[in-house]
């Protein structure tokens, strides 16, 4: 077989996205649930290689499946539920991604389904992430040159499964209302936040407002605030050594106490055995 020599890059002009970790997941890792959270400048993705799951991306709940490559780009909130079965999963995160067409970033349309079907492809989309895992796990003098010239093989071969796929506007029956509510309890979610008090910023009662809401993004509104919070906190806890009380105090909670009676409920377990178990990832 023979090539024919030249081709047009998907990345922009001398740039190379960096891999900045990959890791597999399964048993009671995958049912540790890590709640509502961003990545400022990195993108995520996430290829279930077994089993089934829930995902929240951008305030719409997937159930997701084998073959499933979920594509989460920098800025877009995400939450990964504990409610699945016998889930298994391989993910990586880079960061200075410029695909030609898309901003910085990103790797699908804002408009695009954030899920996509490996289908006949999944097997070598899960050889790329192994490869790239054990790359890593080398640590000898090629690890690093070696695994992000397979991230960008997995990255082409990505593109080329998008291409081959026909998009989905995910956002055209949602609500304007509870978009507009959700944009605004994204900014204030540490804030002293009351149902009431969000009715009337979009001027309908409260009833209605947790009515759309609940319908829209299949929780009410309240708890996609608790969530939000719980899942600020999870980021602080495995990103930082911040104490649990000025965690609790910066994501909205003035009580530890209470605060970790509401992590307990959404993880279940307490913010410093999180830290302690997630720390051995």
């Amino acid at each position: 077989m023979f090539t024919k020599g030249k081709f047009n890059s998907i990345f922009k002009e001398n740039t190379y996205p960096d891999l900045i970790s990959v890791y597999q997941a399964t048993g009671k890792y995958t049912e540790m649930p890590r709640a509502m959270h961003s990545h400022e400048s990195t993108v995520e993705l996430i290829l279930i290689t077994e089993g089934y799951g829930i995902h929240i991306i951008d305030g719409k709940k997937y159930y997701t499946e084998k073959g499933d490559l979920l594509i989460l780009n920098a800025g877009v909130l995400h939450d990964e539920s504990s409610a699945g079965t016998n889930l298994c999963i391989a993910t990586c995160a880079l960061q200075n991604l410029s695909i030609r067409d898309f901003e910085t970033n990103t790797l699908t349309g804002k408009n695009q389904n954030p899920i996509l079907k490996t289908d006949r492809d999944f097997s070598e989309v899960k050889k790329l992430f192994f490869l790239m895992y054990n790359a890593v796990s080398m640590k000898d003098y090629s690890a690093e040159e070696y695994s992000n010239y397979l991230l960008r093989a997995l990255l082409v071969l990505i593109c080329g499964i998008i291409r081959k796929n026909p998009d989905h506007d995910y956002t055209k029956d949602e609500n304007k209302l509870a978009q507009k509510i959700k944009k605004y309890m994204d900014i204030h979610y540490t804030e002293n936040l009351k149902l009431n008090m969000l009715a009337g910023y979009i001027h309908v009662n409260t009833y209605y407002l947790s009515h759309i809401f609940k319908k829209v993004y299949g929780q009410s509104p309240m708890q996609y605030v608790m969530r939000r919070r719980i899942g600020e906190a999870q980021t602080l806890l495995i990103d930082t050594r911040k104490n649990i009380t000025d965690i609790a105090m910066t994501v909205g909670y003035n009580s530890q106490s209470y605060f970790n009676g509401i992590f307990v409920k959404i993880t279940g377990l307490p913010p410093r055995k999180y830290r302690m178990l997630y720390s051995k990832i």
